[in-house]
This record gives C-alpha cells, structure tokens and sequence, in this order.
C-alpha cells in the first residue's frame, strides 16, 4: 500500500549488468504493453532502438516542408508586390524580373527550415523541461 503523502508512481526503474540485458528487458517490457516504455544507457547501444520498436521521426519532411513554404511564400510575395500591388516600370524592364528575387527567397527559404526544424526537435523532445521524475532515481546522474 502506498504511502498517504507520497508521490505518484511515475515509472520502474532497473539497472542491468550488460547491453544485452537492457536490449532484451526493453524488449519484453515493450512486448508487455506497459505504455511508453524508455531505457537510458551511458554509452551507444544499437540495438536499443529496435528493441523499443522507435520510428523515425517526421524531422526531415517537416524542415522540407517548411522550406519550401518560405522559399515560395516569399518569392510569391515579391511576384505579387510588383506584378500586382506596386507596378513599376523603370527602363522598360519586364513587370515581373524574377532573377532580383531567386537570392532573397533562398535565404529566407533556409531561414523558415532552421526555424520548423527548431521548433520540430523542442516540440519532439517534449521541451523545455526542466525537470523530469526520472532525475530523482538515485544514481541516475
């Protein structure tokens, strides 16, 4: 029975004795449907992650997205404010020169990825946290 003050459960922690160990109780405890089942070690360990059956991602497709968004966003804002909105002919040139515009749409193009991707790996992370139950385990540092 638990205590009348204590905290809730939030999880089971072990320590195991070797990676084969870790990989095989990830393993079971994932086969066992227990819900989000995590498992920390200090050095690389390559099976861990099919063990957990972990999925990759959405990072990649994401910051694509997001680039292409920017990179278009802007070059159709620049078509719009000078086909459209704010005509202007100087010197006879063509109503839409698009070559004055392909340098500021990579840029902001790289710009709307880097932020989608930070965004994305904060959100994916579940972050800020800044603190988890997991760092009271003793001897978890």
């Amino acid at each position: 029975m638990a205590e009348p003050n204590a905290p809730p459960l939030f999880g089971v922690a072990a320590t195991f004795a070797s990676a084969e160990a870790l990989v095989a109780a990830a393993a079971a405890a994932r086969r066992a449907a227990l819900g989000r089942v995590d498992a920390y070690s200090p050095v690389p360990v390559p099976a861990l992650g099919a063990a957990l059956e972990l999925t990759a991602p959405p990072l990649p497709a994401l910051t694509l997205i997001g680039v292409l968004v920017g990179g278009f966003g802007y070059f159709g804002m620049c078509a719009y404010a000078t086909i459209v909105s704010y005509p202007i002919n100087v010197g006879g040139r063509p109503s839409f020169s698009w070559p004055s515009f392909v340098i500021p749409s990579v840029s902001i193009a790289a710009l709307v990825g880097a932020i989608v991707m930070a965004l994305t790996l904060l959100f994916l992370n579940r972050l800020p946290l800044l603190n988890h139950p997991v760092f009271n385990i003793d001897g978890f540092e």
